[in-house]
């Protein structure tokens, strides 16, 4: 394939320097032979020697003119120069053309050296008028090229000089016209051609990407074929005439046949150079068209990455937006209703901190499938970015409908992933609004179906919930708690209370617990961990404020050892985010390297659930605590998913039965049943037993009866405050 160089206006500059560097060349060479003048090189027929001196002179000027304004120099003694150069050039030509005019002499036909061929009475030295007029013109042509706004037109300028002093040469090479005279006055020296010419192709080559120049060197089909067509055109009907009539003049060939072989070859040359364009050009062609069908399927798949999810190929926001605008309009024409469900998975970050973002990516992908076989073909379903998704019901009838589907929904995501050797479950919130009750705009009937998302949240997950307002206060609410939390984190919001862990068998004080407590730093009354929580667990917060209340719990426990109190051993609750983050076991390490409090004296309850999402891991990560010297509670144990084989694996020092089985104590027989049964197998696994919401003394007492270990409640005291816990349980240590 031919190789198709880019437009390149420097390498044209290049051509013109060099045909500039030429002219200099020839005019050096010309006015050596005027100084060391000997007679036997007079005696060539070229006659180099005859160009007169003057036209040395001016020649040299254009060139070097030529030169300093292609490099384009900065400078502006150097651009001044450029133009001073090229006046001169043409005011000789000017001088000589008055004195052929007005017949007159003003002395400067032997500026530096007189001809000695030339008689004194003829005006020895002075250049021809063709000669005369070349000079104007080309130093015309270069005072031009200094303007913008004039050099077009000296590009024309140069190209019609260029083509009068090629027409002349071609008349000397045909014999029509004597171009120098030996001896004469007046004539013109071929070398005087030559350097006209060569000075008008280098202007042109310095403007290639001006005017008509730019129709040759251009990189387009047209650029190309002139660039080959042009010289074949030009060269060879001269060559070849020139070589036909000399033949026939020295009487090789008679004139017909030299006219049939000179079209014979005209033709088969010309035919060469015509398939060798095309072929090329067809190349080119080719060429261009891989590049146009690549930029084709760049354009497609950058439309498709603007319009589809990269993961799931599901449709993204913007075309949710678009199709959403499209339901609305067609739903308003027909009075008829849309359903937008607003879909947050439920536990999808341990898949990731677990397993990794590559089985997290394979989940969506299977959930984005599911809910496409739930709807129809008609609906939309789309992926937002996270874990969030949305589905789009074109045509609902009434909510009954949107309701169906986010049961089906929900049924769907909560069939079992294969993740690894493990399955993994997750659960479902979903919010829907519905047009034209909940919103009558695609960006309301979002934030709408968002926050009934949020409220289903709220309401413990894995259920749906259709759009109300006092909903959107709610999320205006949630926002609002999450802004000051971030606040407290930073300027101390938030503080430890301790709720005292009493001994069963005897009533005495042998552990405490740390509890959270937030109030605003605003001066808002103090908000409740059963509303904050959940909100930091969702938003992140919960990492940062776990890790803080480790640290404050141990540094008080070490505190108070300091003070001289009965040691006792104090719990903290881990959350399901710091229980996976990785680094937790160096996390606890840390605390009590830095606060200085021995792990014997640090409980960790972590809840059923967390350990059952992921359990080898939940186990190891365990033991690993258990071998810093730390203790580990199942916390809310019997209200998670374990199997019995698994449960004699746990490797927890102590198992925290839920409230919800001892607020009805003693009346409940189911709450009793499960009770007596939970602390039968901690008793046979060897492991410590603890009932936490104790509130009446007949829960004590049945809880008493029945041989638990520790117990916990109002009943005893609610969360205290350091100072006051202190002060009220100072007796007993």
């Amino acid at each position: 394939m031919d190789s198709f160089p880019s437009f390149s206006p420097d390498r044209y500059s290049r051509y013109a320097q060099f045909l500039g560097l030429t002219v200099l060349g020839i005019c050096a060479l010309v006015f050596a032979g005027w100084a060391w003048y000997e007679p036997i090189l007079t005696e060539s027929g070229v006659a180099l020697y005859q160009m007169k001196v003057n036209t040395i002179i001016g020649l040299a000027c254009g060139a070097v003119s030529l030169w300093l304004h292609i490099g384009k120099h900065r400078r502006l003694a150097v651009r001044r120069a450029a133009r001073g150069l090229a006046g001169l050039m043409a005011a000789i030509g000017l001088l000589n053309m008055i004195q052929y005019l007005f017949d007159v002499n003003v002395g400067i036909d032997e500026l530096l050296q007189r001809d000695p061929y030339t008689a004194a009475n003829r005006n020895p030295g002075r250049m021809s008028v063709p000669t005369s007029c070349g000079m104007i013109i080309t130093g015309a042509t270069l005072l031009m090229l200094q303007q913008k706004r004039w050099s077009s037109r000296g590009v024309k300028l140069a190209a019609v000089s260029m083509f009068a002093w090629t027409g002349l040469a071609v008349a000397y090479l045909y014999g029509l016209a004597s171009l120098y005279e030996f001896n004469a006055y007046g004539g013109i020296a071929i070398p005087t051609v030559a350097c006209f010419i060569l000075l008008n192709a280098g202007i042109l080559l310095a403007q290639a990407q001006q005017g008509f120049m730019f129709y040759f060197t251009n990189r387009s089909y047209a650029g190309l074929a002139a660039r080959r067509l042009l010289p074949t055109a030009i060269i060879t009907p001269i060559l070849l005439n020139w070589l036909v009539l000399l033949g026939h003049e020295v009487g090789m060939i008679d004139i017909r046949t030299a006219l049939a072989i000179e079209t014979i070859i005209i033709a088969l040359v010309l035919t060469l150079v015509v398939g060798w364009c095309a072929r090329s050009l067809l190349a080119f062609e080719r060429l261009v068209s891989i590049k146009q069908s690549e930029k084709m399927q760049a354009l497609e798949k950058a439309a498709r990455l603007a319009h589809y999810d990269g993961l799931t190929g599901l449709p993204n926001r913007v075309l949710l937006n678009e199709r959403l605008g499209e339901a609305i309009k067609a739903a308003g024409r027909k009075a008829g209703s849309v359903s937008l469900l607003f879909i947050d998975l439920d536990r999808f970050k341990p898949i990731n901190d677990t397993h990794g973002h590559q089985a997290g990516d394979n989940v969506l992908i299977q959930i984005g499938q599911r809910l496409r076989d739930v709807v129809r073909e008609s609906d939309t379903v789309a992926r937002l970015g996270g874990d969030e998704f949305v589905v789009l019901l074109a045509e609902t009838r009434a909510n009954d409908d949107a309701g169906l589907i986010a049961g089906k929904l929900i049924t769907a995501i909560e069939q079992p992933y294969k993740v690894g050797e493990d399955e993994m479950y997750l659960s479902a919130s979903i919010g829907i609004s519905v047009f034209p009750k909940d919103g009558m705009e695609p960006q309301a009937l979002m934030e709408h179906a968002d926050a009934a998302m949020y409220y289903a949240k709220s309401l413990g997950k894995r259920n749906y919930q259709f759009y109300a307002p006092h909903m959107t206060h709610e999320a205006v609410r949630r926002a609002s708690i999450e802004r000051q939390m971030r606040i407290a984190l930073e300027e101390g919001g938030f503080a430890v209370e301790y709720q005292p862990k009493v001994s069963v068998s005897n009533g005495r004080l042998i552990g405490v617990e740390a509890l959270v407590r937030f109030k605003p730093t605003d001066g808002r009354p103090p908000i409740s961990p059963v509303e904050f929580i959940p909100i930091a667990e969702e938003s992140g917060l919960i990492v940062p404020l776990g890790r803080w209340v480790l640290e404050e719990a141990c540094r008080q426990n070490k505190a108070w050892q300091d003070a001289g109190y009965l040691p006792l051993q104090v719990s903290v609750n881990v959350s399901a985010a710091q229980f996976r983050s990785g680094n937790f076991a160096d996390l606890v390490h840390n605390a009590l390297k830095s606060t200085g409090l021995s792990p014997a004296y640090l409980d960790l309850e972590i809840t059923e659930t967390t350990v059952m999402q992921n359990f080898e891991y939940a186990i190891k990560l365990m033991r690993q605590l258990q071998g810093l010297g730390v203790s580990v509670s199942i916390d809310d144990f019997g209200t998670g998913s374990s199997s019995l084989s698994k449960l004699k694996l746990f490797s927890a020092d102590t198992l925290k039965i839920d409230r919800s089985f001892i607020r009805d104590l003693p009346d409940d027989r189911d709450d009793a049943a499960i009770t007596c049964a939970i602390i039968d197998l901690a008793r046979n696994l060897n492991q410590r037993v603890i009932a936490e919401g104790v509130e009446t003394k007949e829960q004590f007492a049945f809880l008493q009866e029945h041989g638990c270990d520790e117990v916990q409640g109002f009943y005893f005291s609610a969360p205290l405050p350091a100072e006051k816990f202190e002060s009220m349980y100072a007796r007993q240590w």
